[in-house]
């Protein structure tokens, strides 16, 4: 008796089980309606990146500028983190920041099951490859087909390869059917093009499947070959699907929590409204005494009252921009830590989670569909670069309106201030005929061209980025298959037939 013959015995029993086919058509079932559930949150995110886009061009101004990025065509493949990272930076000439308000909406760590392949293979398909491998030994003893298969005198690895092989010959065919009912309903749709690098990712993706699945055959068969009773096996079995898919993710996410804690947007705000108070209540400003003091001393002449006030102007205006950088200083500090914190924090999540099958098959997907924020940290450097030829684009502008210039105190009249005012659109200060202009320090609300703003262009993670995110992980994968067969197969060969 060959590994084949086992082979053909357990892909035989696993068909005349009617519970096994049942949960075969709920896996072919649930693909297919996955297909529609994952059409629309395409489409939907094709239509919110391009009112947002609309929207980031219609607000662009000097101080900042949105810069998006765009749906991934592979979302179906896994969600990932894309609905609840923000769709959009805001860059300004010393910073990217993230928009608190959609942030807030968009808790960076709160996740929800959805229909896309990474969550109906991590929860179904590996619960339905456990059902299938539990009794694989230990069934065939209570039901005394073991004692007549070693009759026929086979080697032990002999069975336990048969047996894996014939689960697997079930069990992919199942999912390779699920995945191009699933690819046809969203192809069909015009959604996406099945372009040659989407095939490429999606062939992948059927490989470490089929891996991930092989782990979970050889974990039940390694349940099934630790007891002599099935019953105590699949006990064991769901035990273990529900460490890998509840109590492992929630764990790490607790244990990253705690290790790197990272402040929660209303701290975040506050932080950012104190340094925008210490701004406020530091920043120097004119006032009607200062120039009082000038005006009202009688050893002065008109020239020189002129000359004293220009010199007070230039001193409240360098103060003020020496004030304002401090805070732009203040700003980026507050922001780059928090960004620092978040990308430690969700790091360490990743790596405790890589503890359960499930969770890293799932992120392995995610960053091959481009959704996870591995991929989100790289278009914030992508939005970083930009920033600085932003930064260089706003100096520019700023020259060619002046925004250096200086304007010398003198006597005008009040209709004369009013109209200066109004065609600078600086902020002044009229006092005893004395007019006195502080140069803007914000720009926002100056009109510009348009088109003259520089573009950006983010086409996402390359197909050789994506599979260097994914080595250590797939590696990882590999190893986890590999080792749990090793014990299996160590615990088969001391498992006592009778």
């Amino acid at each position: 008796m060959k590994w084949r013959d086992v082979m053909r015995y357990t892909i035989l029993s696993c068909l005349y089980d009617y519970r096994l086919v049942v949960l075969y058509a709920i896996c072919v079932l649930l693909m297919g309606l996955a297909a529609p559930h994952s059409v629309t949150d395409l489409r939907q995110a094709k239509v919110h990146y391009e009112k947002l886009h609309a929207v980031a061009r219609e607000m662009a101004n000097l101080e900042t500028v949105a810069v998006l990025k765009r749906p991934s065509p592979l979302a179906f493949l896994a969600e990932g983190q894309s609905k609840n990272l923000p769709a959009y930076l805001l860059v300004s000439a010393s910073f990217v920041d993230y928009p608190l308000a959609d942030v807030s909406k968009r808790p960076l760590l709160a996740g929800r099951p959805s229909l896309d392949w990474a969550s109906v293979i991590g929860y179904l398909f590996s619960l339905v490859a456990l059902l299938m491998s539990f009794d694989a030994v230990a069934g065939e003893r209570e039901r005394g087909t073991l004692r007549l298969i070693f009759s026929h005198h086979v080697s032990r690895a002999t069975v336990l390869v048969g047996k894996w092989s014939g689960i697997m010959m079930v069990l992919v065919p199942v999912f390779l059917l699920s995945a191009i009912i699933n690819l046809l309903i969203i192809a069909t749709s015009g959604v996406i093009n099945l372009t040659a690098e989407i095939m490429t990712v999606t062939g992948w993706v059927v490989g470490l499947t089929i891996i991930f699945l092989g782990a979970h055959v050889t974990i039940g068969l390694l349940a099934s070959s630790l007891t002599p009773r099935a019953s105590t096996a699949l006990v064991i079995c769901l035990l273990f699907w529900i460490i890998e898919v509840v109590l492992v993710p929630s764990g790490a996410t607790l244990i990253g929590q705690l290790l790197a804690p990272v402040p929660d947007t209303t701290t975040y705000q506050m932080q950012l409204r104190s340094a925008q108070q210490r701004y406020d209540v530091n920043r120097p400003e004119i006032s009607s005494l200062m120039i009082d003091e000038i005006l009202d001393r009688p050893d002065l002449s008109d020239r020189e009252k002129e000359e004293q006030l220009n010199k007070l102007q230039q001193t409240i205006t360098r103060q003020q921009r020496q004030a304002y950088a401090a805070f732009h200083r203040e700003l980026i500090r507050v922001r780059e830590e928090y960004i620092h914190r978040l990308i430690r924090q969700l790091y360490m999540i990743e790596v405790l989670s890589a503890l359960s099958p499930v969770s890293l098959y799932q992120s392995l997907l995610s960053s091959l569909a481009g959704t996870d924020f591995r991929n989100h940290e790289l278009f914030y450097r992508a939005a970083n670069q930009y920033r600085q030829i932003f930064a260089r684009w706003v100096e520019r502008m700023k020259r060619a309106i002046g925004s250096e210039r200086t304007i010398k105190v003198k006597r005008v009249s009040m209709q004369e201030f009013d109209r200066a005012v109004s065609e600078l659109g600086e902020v002044g200060i009229y006092e005893r005929g004395y007019m006195l202009i502080i140069p803007r320090l914000s720009y926002k609300d100056v009109p510009i061209d348009k088109s003259t703003l520089p573009q950006f262009d983010y086409e996402g993670v390359s197909l050789n980025d994506k599979l260097h995110l994914i080595l250590w992980r797939a590696a990882a994968l590999v190893v986890l298959t590999i080792m749990t067969f090793v014990m299996a197969w160590i615990a088969f060969i001391r498992y006592r037939v009778a």
